[in-house]
């Protein structure tokens, strides 16, 4: 049997995979890659007659707060964590919108490649919300038989509606930036 990519060791691959499962790594990497954009955009290249010292206070205030984050997030409850991913989802996705104007006027340059990779991992953030408090009540215990039959019961439903309202909510505030007009 011919293997499809004999140089990618499966194994790395695997714990690669393995490291991903855990909610709170996928967070602060995604955190990471917002606070990669701030650094990028505010000091490492920031706008033409701009210094970096013009952007302390805009570059480092949400910097600090993606840190702390970042560093507080597996400590957190459901909703906090949920509420955490939410609001850097937004943050990230209004940080990479500017990468995706200019990336379709005149081709991505500079910034906007950490730009398209925070509207990614806001993306990412923001899907992630509605399914941290699930997953942390799915391995709850249940005192009563009855209790898991609600829970299940309502799962599904909250998700769909938490879910179609983000998406919803952030096609709508997106359009005129993909040249649709609304």
């Amino acid at each position: 049997m011919e293997t499809i990519a004999p140089h990618l060791d499966t194994g790395l691959v695997a714990r690669a995979v393995a490291w991903l499962h855990s909610d709170v790594r996928v967070a602060r990497l995604a955190l990471g890659a917002v606070g990669l954009h701030v650094v990028d955009d505010n000091y490492l290249q920031p706008n033409p007659g701009a210094s970096a010292a013009d952007h302390l206070v805009s570059g480092l205030v949400p910097l600090g707060l993606l840190v702390a984050a970042g560093l507080f997030y597996g400590r957190l409850r459901a909703g906090a964590r949920a509420t955490i991913a939410l609001l850097a989802g937004v943050f990230g996705v209004v940080g990479g919108i500017e990468a995706v104007h200019y990336a379709r006027a005149v081709g991505p340059s500079g910034d906007d490649y950490t730009g398209l990779l925070s509207l990614l991992s806001g993306l990412v953030l923001i899907g992630s919300a509605p399914i941290t408090p699930l997953m942390m009540f799915e391995t709850m215990p249940t005192p009563r038989p009855s209790m898991k039959i609600a829970k299940n019961r309502t799962q599904k439903p909250a998700l769909f509606v938490v879910t179609a309202t983000a998406v919803a909510s952030a096609a709508i505030d997106l359009t005129p930036f993909f040249g649709l007009g609304v």
